[in-house]
C-alpha cells in the first residue's frame, strides 16, 4: 500500500467527524448505474472507474463506461457495478483503418471487472476498480484469466512505422486493481495491483537470423570437404609416407615370395554442422539479467518489465509490477531504453560464442575413418592376399584435444597366404602410429577453423540482426506505446460532475498512451479510484475569558475553541496568590467549542486570575483581572486611585437616578433601544453598566443573532466620533459578548452601541459621565514614621498645600463642585 501526502501536512479533521472503518451501508448494486451528479452540500465523494482517459478518443464521455459513484449526503452508501465484456465488445470505437479500441479483436482488453464506490456519514470515502472483492478490497492474484488485462498492439504497428520490424506486439498485464481512501487526518492512501508485465514481440528479423547463420556454414564445411576428398589434405599428407609402408610390407612378404601392389588411401568424415547450429538457434536465449528472452527459431522476443524496472529502480519485484514508486514509467524512452538495449545486446553477444562452441564440439566429435589398402601377389603374379590398414577416431582424437583417446589402428581385412597375420600387425601398426598419424594433425587442424576464426565467421551475421533490433526499444516507446504504473494524481479528477475540485486524490493502476506523441491516439487509464472529502484545518485549543476586569461576586465567561468534539473539558480557576478558587467541567459541542460561566468567589485574591482549560493533551489558558469594588458602577473604577473607598462612589444622588442618566426612561429601557423585546426573536443587545466613566469597561451581550455569523460592534460617542469598531463571532446559541474600555477622549454623554451582521442589527446605549470626582475623597492616614507622633483627627494641612492640591486636582473639580451647589 502506498501513502501519498504533502510534506509536514497540518492535522485535519473531517467535517461530520469522518473515521476510517466500514460502517453498515445501504448497498446500491446494479449492472449499470445511471449517471449522477454531486450536489453542492456533498461533503465526501468516491468514484471507481475501470476505464477512463482521453486523447483522440474521450472515454470519459461514453455513457456505457459510466463509473460507480457515491456522494454523502446526496447519494450515500455503496455503488457497485461490473463493466461487462458484452458492453465492451459492443462499443464501436474506431481508431482509424478499422482498428477497434475494444471488442474481441480490440487493442485494449480488461476482462469482466468491478467498479466500487462507498460514502457514509462519519466514514472516509472509499473507491476501487478492477479485480476487487465484493467489499471493494483488492483481490490479489485472482485465478480467473477473464480478469486479465492486455494491450494487443499488433493493429497499430503499421501506424507506428514498425511493421517491417515487428509482426506482432502484445503487452500482458494480468489482473489490475486500484483503490483510494483517506486516513483520519485527511491524507490520501492509494493501493494498486499489476499482476504481470510481459511485452511479447514477434520479429521477422530475429527469425531470419537462422538463415544468415546457415549461409556462413559453408565457410566451415568447405575446408572439411577438402580434408576428406580425393586428393584432399589427408590424401596429400599420407601419400609421401606410403612408400615407407610399402617397403616395410614388401620386406615381410619375402618369406612367401609375395609383393605388395601400390597402396591407395580413402577417408570419410561423418559431420552435420546444421544440426549443431540448430542446437543453438532452437533454444530460447535469455539475457544476463533475465529481462529479455529471444527465441531465434521463431523470432519471439519476451520482455519482462519487472526485471527492467529492477535494473533501473532496484529491488526484486517477483515477476509483477507491484510495489513500484508512484508514477513509474515501466515502458518509456527515458526509463528502460538503456536497460532494454543492454539486455538485447547481451543476448546477441552470447550468440557467436554459442555457435563457435556448438560447431567446435561438433567438429571434435565428427568421426574420421581412413583406409590404406593394397593387393599382395605371389610368384608369377598370382594373387595371394591383400593388405588393409584401418585408422579410425574422431577429429578430436586425431588432434589430441583434451579428453580424447588415440585413433584406433587395425589390419582387419588383411590376409596373406602362408603368412601369419601377427607377422604384419605389429610392425605395420607401429609405422602408422609413429609416422602416419602425426602427419595427419596439421591438415586436420587446418581444416577445423580455430575459435577465433569461427567467431569472425558467425559474428557478422549476428551483428546484422542485432543492428536491426538496436532501435527496438526507442521505436516501441516513442512510436507505439508508453506505460506508467502506480499513477497517483494529487489533485486528482472525477469523471462524474463533482461538488468540489479541491483535496481530490486519484489512484490508477496503469496509464497507457497509444501512439504517444504531441497528441496520443488514445490515453487509457485502466483501474482508477478517486476520492474527496471536505477537511477542516485543525485549530489549536484556545480560550477567551470576559470581561477583562471583574470584582468579587461578578461572573466571568470562558469560551473555548479547538478542543476535541463531544468531550469533557476541565476548567480550573487560580487566583494571583496561587490558590485554586474553583473548577468546572463542561462538555464540548460537535465542533470542539464550549462556554462556561463562573462567579468569582469571596476570598479570591485581587490581581490576575488564571483560567486553564484541560482536555488530555489539549491545554489552553487565559486571564482576567480581579479588582476591589465594583468596576462596573464605581464612577472612578479603573482610574481613581481611591476607587472603591470613595464615600460618594455609587451613591451620588446624581448618578444612576438622574432622570437623564442610566434610569432615564428613554435610556436602556426605551422600547426602541437595544433591550427592545417587542420583536420576540429579533436580535438585541444589552449594554452594561448604564453609566460609566473614562477607563471603565462596557460589556455588550447580544442574543437572538444567527449562529456562526460575524457581528460588527460599533461604539460612537455623543459627539458622533466612532470610538471603536469590533468584530465578534456569534455562538451556537445565537449569543455573543464584547467588552470595551471607555477611552479618555470619549465625549461625555450618551454613547451609542450598534451591532450589525448578516442583515441583522440591534442598538443600545450607555451614558459616559465626567471623569471629575464630585467630592474630594478623604485622605488616608499615613503610617507613623520614626521620630514623629501619630496624627489624629482631621489632617491640618497648611493653606498653601491645600491650594496646591486644588491646582493639581484641576479646575474641572472646582467647576463640578459649583455645579453641585447650584443644583442643591
Amino acid at each position: 500500500m502506498t501513502a501519498v501526502m504533502a510534506t509536514d501536512p497540518p492535522r485535519r479533521r473531517w467535517r461530520r467527524g469522518l473515521a476510517i472503518g466500514a460502517a453498515s451501508a445501504l448497498a446500491v448494486v446494479g449492472a449499470t448505474v445511471p449517471a449522477v451528479q454531486a450536489l453542492p452540500e456533498d461533503d465526501s465523494e468516491a468514484e471507481g472507474r475501470l476505464l477512463s482517459g482521453g486523447g483522440v478518443v474521450d472515454l470519459n464521455s461514453i455513457a456505457a463506461l459510466n463509473p460507480a459513484y457515491s456522494a454523502d449526503p446526496s447519494a450515500t452508501g455503496v455503488a457497485q457495478n461490473p463493466l461487462s465484456l458484452d458492453v465492451l465488445n459492443a462499443l464501436d470505437i474506431d481508431l482509424g483503418d478499422g482498428v477497434q479500441l475494444f471488442g474481441e479483436n480490440g487493442v485494449v482488453g480488461v476482462g469482466a471487472l468491478a467498479q466500487y464506490a462507498r460514502t457514509n456519514p462519519g466514514e472516509a470515502p472509499f473507491a476501487s476498480s478492477g479485480a476487487v472483492n465484493a467489499d471493494g478490497t483488492i483481490a490479489f492474484a485472482p485465478t480467473d484469466p477473464n480478469q486479465n488485462a492486455f494491450l494487443d498492439l499488433g493493429p497499430l504497428l503499421d501506424a507506428a512505422g514498425l511493421a517491417e520490424l515487428l509482426s506482432a506486439a502484445r503487452l500482458e498485464l494480468g489482473a489490475l486493481s486500484a483503490s483510494a481512501t483517506l486516513d483520519e487526518d485527511g491524507n490520501p492512501i492509494g493501493d494498486y495491483q499489476v499482476a504481470d508485465g510481459t511485452l511479447v514481440l514477434q520479429s521477422p528479423a530475429v527469425a531470419a537470423l537462422s538463415d544468415g547463420v546457415y549461409d556462413v556454414l559453408g565457410d566451415v564445411s568447405d575446408p572439411l570437404n577438402d580434408l576428406v576428398g580425393e586428393g584432399g589434405a589427408i590424401d596429400s599428407a599420407l601419400q609421401p609416407l606410403l612408400g615407407g609402408l610399402s617397403e616395410l610390407v614388401d620386406g615381410l612378404l619375402t618369406v612367401v615370395g609375395g609383393s605388395l601392389s601400390p597402396l591407395s588411401v580413402s577417408a570419410t568424415l561423418d559431420l552435420d554442422l546444421q544440426a549443431a547450429v540448430d542446437s543453438v538457434l532452437s533454444q530460447p536465449l535469455t539475457s544476463d539479467d533475465s529481462a529479455v528472452t529471444l527465441d531465434l527459431s521463431t523470432g519471439e522476443i519476451l520482455v519482462d518489465l519487472s526485471m527492467l524496472v529492477r535494473d533501473s529502480q532496484g529491488g526484486p519485484f517477483e515477476g509483477t509490477l507491484n510495489g513500484l514508486d508512484p508514477n513509474t514509467e515501466v515502458l518509456g524512452p527515458h526509463v528502460v531504453q538503456a536497460a532494454l538495449d543492454g539486455a538485447i545486446g547481451s543476448i546477441f553477444d552470447q550468440i557467436p560464442a554459442l555457435l563457435v562452441n556448438a560447431v567446435t564440439d561438433a567438429l571434435h566429435a565428427a568421426d574420421l575413418e581412413i583406409g590404406i589398402s593394397g593387393a599382395v601377389t605371389g610368384p608369377l603374379g598370382v594373387p595371394i592376399g591383400a593388405l588393409q590398414v584401418n585408422i579410425g577416431g574422431t577429429l578430436g582424437d586425431f588432434l589430441g584435444v583434451e579428453g580424447s583417446t588415440p585413433p584406433t589402428v587395425d589390419l582387419d581385412g588383411t590376409s596373406v597366404a602362408g603368412l601369419p597375420l601377427g607377422t604384419l600387425l605389429t610392425p605395420v601398426v607401429n609405422l602408422v602410429v609413429g609416422d602416419l598419424l602425426p602427419a595427419l594433425v596439421t591438415p586436420v587442424s587446418e581444416a577445423i577453423t580455430d575459435v577465433g576464426t569461427l567467431d569472425t565467421i558467425f559474428r557478422p551475421a549476428v551483428e546484422l540482426t542485432a543492428a536491426l533490433l538496436d532501435p527496438l526499444a526507442e521505436l516501441i516507446t516513442e512510436n507505439l506505446v508508453s506505460v506508467t504504473v502506480n499513477v497517483q494524481e494529487l489533485p486528482g479528477e472525477f469523471t462524474t460532475p463533482t461538488a468540489g475540485t479541491e483535496d481530490v486524490f486519484t489512484q490508477r493502476a496503469v496509464q497507457v498512451a497509444l501512439l504517444p506523441g504531441a497528441t496520443p491516439l488514445a490515453e487509457v487509464s485502466i483501474a482508477s479510484a478517486t476520492v474527496r472529502a471536505v477537511p477542516e484545518q485543525e485549530t489549536e485549543p484556545a480560550i477567551e475569558v470576559t470581561p477583562a476586569e471583574v470584582a468579587i461576586g461578578d461572573t466571568i465567561t470562558t469560551d473555548g475553541t479547538g478542543f476535541d468534539p463531544d468531550s469533557d473539558v476541565t476548567v480550573t480557576y487560580v487566583d494571583s496568590a496561587g490558590d485554586e478558587v474553583g473548577q468546572s467541567t463542561v462538555t464540548t459541542d460537535g465542533d470542539g467549542g464550549f462556554t462556561v460561566d463562573f462567579v468569582v468567589p469571596e476570598g479570591t485574591a485581587p490581581g490576575t486570575l488564571t483560567v486553564e482549560a484541560t482536555q488530555g493533551d489539549n491545554v489552553a489558558t487565559a486571564t482576567t483581572e480581579v479588582i476591589e469594588g465594583d468596576p462596573g458602577t464605581d464612577p472612578d473604577a479603573g482610574t481613581d486611585p481611591d476607587a472603591g473607598t470613595d464615600p460618594d462612589a455609587g451613591t451620588d444622588p446624581d448618578a444612576g437616578t438622574d432622570p437623564d442618566a442610566g434610569t432615564d426612561p428613554d435610556a436602556g429601557t426605551d422600547p426602541d433601544a437595544g433591550g427592545d423585546d417587542d420583536g420576540g426573536e429579533d436580535p438585541r443587545i444589552d449594554v452594561t453598566p448604564d453609566e460609566v466613566r473614562h477607563g471603565d469597561t462596557v460589556t455588550v451581550d447580544g442574543s437572538d443573532f444567527t449562529p456562526g455569523t460575524t457581528v460588527t460592534v460599533v461604539y460612537t460617542d455623543s459627539a458622533g466620533e466612532v470610538l471603536a469598531e469590533r468584530e465578534v463571532t456569534v455562538r451556537d446559541d445565537g449569543t455573543f459578548t464584547d467588552t470595551f474600555v471607555v477611552p479618555e477622549g470619549a465625549a461625555v454623554g450618551v454613547m451609542t452601541v450598534t451591532a450589525t451582521g448578516d442583515g441583522e442589527s440591534a442598538t443600545g446605549t450607555v451614558t459616559i459621565l465626567s471623569s471629575v470626582s464630585p467630592t474630594t475623597p478623604p485622605r488616608r492616614t499615613p503610617p507613623p514614621s520614626s521620630g514623629s507622633l501619630p496624627t489624629t483627627g482631621v489632617d491640618s494641612l497648611p493653606l498653601a498645600l491645600l491650594a496646591a492640591l486644588v491646582v493639581v486636582t484641576g479646575a474641572g473639580a472646582t467647576l463640578w463642585s459649583r455645579l453641585r451647589r447650584s443644583g442643591s
